[in-house]
């Protein structure tokens, strides 16, 4: 008995840690896409000034903050995002799915090989989160909620909690295409030495495509991390009933 009970702990343990991993990533990657919201604000401010005749340098000075705090958060949204990744893949070994073909190592290792890069960290997300469809087990019967009590002649003997509902696939397509976008745009804009004019616009261009991309990331972390939780929970009541 006291196996089974340190099992539970373990799984619920291990469960805390990635839901906890993925609100930490969500959140490093929202603020990226509101700061690059702001940036975007920041460059039309710049379009309006130089067809006025120039720019302050109180302008010039928020770009450099602007540059400083695009890079802390981007190191520290990669690093999030990866150890969600990490937490995320051992948390699907412990669902009883049929082998994954790449782990988590392999998957964060995918991110810095060219070529790969291109593909690679796509597919093996795809991968995770097709495999952890919830809708492949049943839905558990329903339980009474904790409150629930006999009651008296005139109460209802039993309430039930509704199931929640079966969260949809995460939108990866949709982040994959703006992330490979922003990063090539990223890379052309710091090859290229142009006028404030162009850089002006090339980077409003990019801080849209940046602040999607963020945003469509934080999206696609909690809504695989609710997936995992919903197959969990479907996967321990199957496991209960037979």
């Amino acid at each position: 008995m006291r196996t089974t009970t340190t099992l539970e702990e373990r799984r619920a343990q291990g469960e805390e840690q990635t839901t906890w991993a993925a609100r930490g990533a969500a959140v490093i990657l929202g603020a990226n896409a509101i700061l690059h919201v702001a940036w975007m604000a920041l460059w039309a401010v710049v379009l309006l000034r130089l067809s006025g005749g120039g720019i302050s340098k109180a302008v010039v000075d928020a770009d450099d903050l602007f540059v400083a705090l695009s890079w802390i958060f981007e190191i520290a949204g990669a690093i999030a995002f990866f150890l969600w990744v990490s937490r995320s893949f051992k948390r699907a070994r412990t669902l009883g799915l049929p082998p994954l073909k790449y782990g988590a190592s392999a998957v964060i290792a995918s991110f810095f090989l060219p070529i790969v890069n291109l593909f690679r960290p796509y597919q093996a997300l795809r991968a995770l989160d097709v495999a952890i469809e919830p809708a492949s087990l049943p839905e558990p019967p329903p339980q009474a909620a904790a409150h629930d009590t006999a009651g008296g002649y005139r109460d209802p003997a039993s309430a039930y909690r509704p199931p929640p509902r079966c969260p949809p696939p995460a939108p990866l397509l949709a982040w994959w295409l703006t992330w490979l976008s922003q990063s090539f745009l990223a890379l052309g804009a710091l090859a290229a030495q142009e006028s404030w004019q162009d850089t002006a616009e090339i980077g409003l261009v990019l801080s849209v495509i940046t602040a999607a991309s963020a945003a469509l990331g934080a999206l696609v972390v909690l809504r695989i991390d609710v997936r995992l939780r919903e197959r969990s929970r479907r996967s321990l009541a199957a496991a209960a009933k037979a």
